[in-house]
């Protein structure tokens, strides 16, 4: 499984951002009784979820392509879309390069 995320980090970032919002919002919708219960769920889902799912996946995907840091003060304006659009500077040649020197 964790090979397949750091091969498609994009498609991580987009089922974080996406499937688990609806997810939680069909979740939320049966067990709320009322409507008036069911928006103050959400907003707290989507608090969470803006403000500290999001914010940490991004940084963590930053950081599997190499990039800095800093790219996630952009993340107030772009939300999930700016780590989304960077490409990958860490393109495993590293790894490639110490296997061949291992070999005899």
């Amino acid at each position: 499984m964790k090979d397949w995320i750091n091969r498609h980090l994009n498609w991580t970032l987009a089922i974080i951002a996406v499937a688990i919002p609806a997810l939680a919002g069909a979740i939320i919708s049966v067990l709320a009784g009322t409507p008036g219960e069911y928006v103050g769920m959400l907003d707290v889902f989507w608090l969470i979820q803006l403000g500290l799912v999001l914010p940490v996946s991004c940084l963590l995907v930053l950081n599997a392509k190499g990039r800095s840091g800093w790219w996630i003060l952009l993340y107030p304006v772009t939300l999930f879309i700016i780590p989304l659009l960077l490409s990958n500077k860490n393109t495993g040649q590293q790894e490639s390069q110490t296997s061949s020197r291992q070999t005899p």
